[in-house]
């Protein structure tokens, strides 16, 4: 299950004559970043450790094939998906405006693209019976190159986004340069949700996407529960979802 997010945030009602002055000046116009105050708070350590999570998958270690899958598909925290990856980007740059009211060109200088993530939450299970074992390896690892697919994604819309910033010229009709100043970021978020819009179609035009677990034969099997053992299971990761009410993969 994978969530895409990309935080775009206007500044409050009380900071924004800030801005206006900031655009004015030349200075950098900057999104704000959504874990911002949580890495000065603990520090950019425990910002990535909390970002490389692995969910605990709660059955026994001798639990047969079934029974995990059946685990998972109830209580994996993106339930009925096991996995999820995520990324999520902001920009900053300086606003150049040119022209003469009422035509003006709003353009982005020295844009910055950040990205939070890609990050992958992958379940995390220690089978006792070695066969068993094998097989949630190779499981594993087969999701995971999945999830690498969507890391490679984000990275090349990290390189997609600059471009763009660096590329965008939009005509302003408004009567005053300070009226374009104070509709700048708006205008360049609409852009920027367009742009995120597509990352996400190409993020979750990989899935729905599913793995096997290969399980072991009724002889290699746990003994406690064997009739369950024999066939594949279904690992599944589901269709993704919208930011805001976030459908999940």
């Amino acid at each position: 299950m994978k969530i895409y997010r990309s935080h775009i945030q206007c500044p409050a009602r009380r900071r924004k004559r800030r801005a206006d002055d900031l655009a004015a000046s030349g200075e950098p116009l900057r999104a704000a970043h959504p874990i911002a105050a949580m890495q000065r708070a603990v520090g950019n350590a425990a910002v990535e450790r909390a970002l490389a999570q692995r969910y605990p998958v709660r059955v026994r270690p001798d639990a047969s094939c079934k029974q995990v899958a059946d685990w998972l598909d109830q209580h994996s925290p993106y339930a009925s998906a096991w996995a999820m990856t995520r990324a999520s980007f902001t920009w900053s740059g300086r606003l150049n405006i040119t022209g003469s009211a009422p035509n003006f060109t709003l353009t982005v200088s020295n844009p910055q693209v950040r990205m939070t993530g890609p990050s992958v939450d992958m379940p995390e299970w220690s089978p006792s019976n070695p066969a068993m074992r094998a097989a949630w390896q190779d499981m594993y690892d087969r999701l995971r190159r999945h999830e690498a697919e969507h890391k490679q994604i984000a990275d090349d819309w990290k390189t997609t986004l600059t471009e763009r910033l660096a590329n965008l010229s939009l005509e302003v009709t408004a009567a005053s340069r300070r009226e374009v100043m104070r509709r700048a970021q708006a205008l360049i978020n609409a852009e920027w949700r367009g742009w995120i819009a597509e990352f996400q179609a190409e993020m979750s035009s990989i899935d729905p996407h599913t793995e096997k677990l290969h399980c072991p034969t009724a002889e290699s099997a746990p003994s406690s529960d064997s009739s369950d053992d024999g066939g594949d299971a279904r690992w599944r990761k589901g269709a993704a979802s919208d930011e805001r009410k976030p459908r999940r993969r």
